[in-house]
Order: structure tokens, then sequence, then C-alpha cells
């Protein structure tokens, strides 16, 4: 429920996946193992993402271009992750969701205009 409100209305909005957002409060407040927390979060994320893209299409706000290519390289790689997080240990799963969100928060907080785009802005005048 709770998780579910904060997941989709902070998640949408900021444009990340929910599961950012809901597994920590599920984590919390629930004993169920993180192997399950991922699988229904990634179930409940899909949903979610159909119904909120469906309205950023709708709105013209969606590069279509560029969500088609991560996409495609989504869909591969994602049968990786999903394979090795059926043999990581739960301890391993945590860490990685731990470090996976450690290392997205400095990107939009230190970096609002883009961590490469400074990069290469600056590195072409030098």
């Amino acid at each position: 429920g709770g998780a579910g409100v904060v997941g989709g209305a902070v998640g949408t909005m900021v444009g990340v996946g929910g599961g950012i957002i809901t597994i920590p409060i599920l984590r919390e407040f629930t004993s169920v193992p993180q192997r399950m927390l991922s699988a229904t979060s990634l179930v409940a994320v899909a949903s979610t993402a159909v119904v909120s893209g469906t309205a950023f299409v709708a709105n013209d706000k969606a590069d279509l271009v560029r969500a088609s290519t991560i996409t495609l390289a989504s869909l591969v790689f994602s049968r990786i992750g999903a394979r090795a997080a059926h043999t990581m240990p739960e301890r391993g799963l945590r860490a990685a969701l731990g470090a996976a969100m450690m290392l997205s928060v400095p990107v939009p907080a230190w970096f609002p205009h883009g961590f490469f785009r400074i990069r290469l802005s600056t590195s072409m005048h030098s």
C-alpha cells in the first residue's frame, strides 16, 4: 500500500524505478526476503512504468529513440541480472542494492547538469 503510493508518485515524478523507494520501505516493515522483494518490486514497477510511460509519451515528453536504446540494452542485460539474483546470497543482494543506491545518489545531487556533459565541455575548452 504505502510503499506503492510513495514509489509510484515519487518514482514517476523524478524518473527513477520505484524499487529504489519501495524496496527499502518494504525491507524495513516486512520480513520478506530480499530476493522476493526485488522480484515483487520489478513486477510492480513494470505496471507503473507502462502507465506513467504512456502518459509521458501522450504528452510528448519522452525521447523515444533514447528510450528504445535503453530498453534494448536492458532487455539483454536483465537476464544476466536475474540469473545473478537467483544464485547470489541474500546478503549479497542487499549489498548490491545498497551499492546501487549509493552510486546513484551523487550524480544528480552533485552534478545537476550531468557529470559527463560537464566533463566534456571543460575538456573541449582545454
